[in-house]
């Protein structure tokens, strides 16, 4: 019996594997290594573009190529499995014709029975050799197809955070590997039952007639079959899971596509770090000190404190987090999607006719910003921004514009009784500093991703 599977040789997701003849005996090309290389450049191509947006879509292609393999995988070890099944039974029935011979030769003794005896005895060591790689084989198919029966939760449904013409595409993907487990799951009801027959020759072997063994021969025959039909679905399944991933990888390709997908990381997930320029616009208190001292007068001949640096309204580098909700819904774009394919191969419409969301490029939200310096974080501030995305280097580049309130924990003040050109308190020779808590206003602008 020839099963309608073969591996593929060479497993570079660059080559097309033909699986050979089907039950009913002719050639059905089907691309189980084909469903790789209809995915993984999916990966490289657009995932390239923004990786991070497209972190749901690359979990479930990824996954689905690994069902691919392997189902690969797993109709091969029942191929394999099948036919050592099938020996087994054979290799049974010999045996026991053997044993049987050598016994009815027993009494007459002589070379014809020595000749049978050896005969029974290369049989049952052939047969224990069978059946235990049968038995072997059949429990590695039975854990592959286990495999198949679990859908990982990126295949259960769309991937997350796609355009709307994307989304169908996903849900197609998905719903092409439900039919897969389904029929994974007949193929592992087949394959057992197969087992079966053998389980039932190895019971009645003492009992065995030559009535009996035509029986299960037959029903072997039938199993075997049955198999074969399932293992045809399973791979009428790899096809339709093939032209799913060929539709999604043309329409995530198409032009302006990269584009969107790295826009919907903007509305999906509007979270992002900056780094730019700072600064710090004091309101009330005492001015900020670095150095001052005590000289004379010559005006008026006696002592007054002299600043001789302050830092006030000093840009300086400034590290934000932020998380922007976007404004508006933008520009919309033309459709220029590919067209898809139905199950049965023909074309359909282009993807995304009519169905293209527009995205904003302008956000705006809170923040909060660290001034890193002298003491490892000179100020914190926090307010609210207004975020523009250019795309200039990354999908995600943002331009940001905040406002908001600072505090400087770390500020240093003249001491009390000491003020700037005003003679110093009664005997104190040096100037004395504190530190205090500076606030005022923060203005920051920073480059985004």
């Amino acid at each position: 019996m020839t099963f309608p599977y073969a591996a593929c040789q060479n497993r570079s997701p660059d080559d097309e594997v033909e699986l050979v003849r089907t039950a009913s005996g002719g050639r059905k090309p089907v691309t189980w290594c084909g469903v790789v290389a209809a995915l993984l450049p999916l990966l490289g191509t657009v995932g390239t573009a923004g990786a991070e947006s497209l972190t749901a879509l690359s979990e479930q292609l990824l996954a689905a190529s690994q069902r691919a393999l392997a189902a690969e995988r797993a109709a091969r070890l029942c191929e394999r499995a099948a036919q050592k099944i099938s020996d087994a039974v054979r290799a049974e029935r010999r045996a026991v014709w053997l044993e049987r011979t050598a016994e009815a030769l027993r009494e007459r003794g002589g070379r014809e029975y020595l000749a049978a005896r050896r005969g029974a005895d290369l049989a049952r060591r052939e047969r224990a050799a069978v059946v235990s790689e049968a038995r072997q084989l059949t429990r590695n198919a039975l854990e592959a197809l286990d495999g198949l029966l679990e859908i990982p939760a990126v295949l259960e449904h769309a991937a997350a955070g796609l355009p709307r013409d994307l989304v169908s595409l996903s849900e197609r993907l998905a719903e092409k590997t439900a039919h897969m487990r389904s029929a994974a799951l007949a193929v592992r009801e087949a394959l057992l039952e197969l087992q079966a027959v053998h389980v039932r020759m190895e019971l009645t072997r003492d009992r065995l007639t030559e009535q009996r063994a035509r029986r299960i021969e037959e029903s072997l025959a039938r199993h075997q079959a049955a198999l074969a039909d399932a293992l045809v679905r399973l791979v009428e399944t790899g096809q339709a899971l093939t032209r799913a991933g060929e539709d999604l990888e043309r329409a995530a390709s198409a032009p302006g596509v990269r584009e969107r997908l790295g826009a919907r990381l903007t509305r999906r997930r509007a979270w992002g770090v900056g780094v730019g320029l700072g600064f710090n616009i004091d309101v009330g208190g005492k001015t900020r000190v670095d150095t001052a001292r005590i000289v004379r007068d010559p005006a008026t001949g006696g002592e007054v404190v002299r600043v001789d640096r302050t830092r006030t309204d000093v840009p300086r580098v400034v590290a934000e987090a932020h998380y922007l909700f976007p404004l508006g819904r933008g520009d919309g774009r033309s459709c220029q999607g590919p067209a898809t394919r139905n199950d049965d191969g023909k074309e359909t419409s282009a993807v995304g006719c009519g169905a293209e969301e527009a995205v904003s490029r302008i956000g705006a939200g809170p923040f909060l910003a660290l001034q890193p310096g002298d003491d490892f974080i000179d100020a914190v501030g926090a307010g609210l921004m207004l975020g523009i995305r250019t795309g200039a280097l990354f999908p995600d580049d943002r331009v940001q514009i905040g406002v908001g309130y600072f505090a400087d924990p770390n500020t240093r003040v003249l001491g009390d009784g000491f003020a700037p050109n005003k003679p110093p308190p009664p005997g104190e020779t040096q100037v004395r500093y504190k530190d205090v808590t500076k606030s005022g206003i923060l203005v920051l602008l920073t480059y985004g991703f």
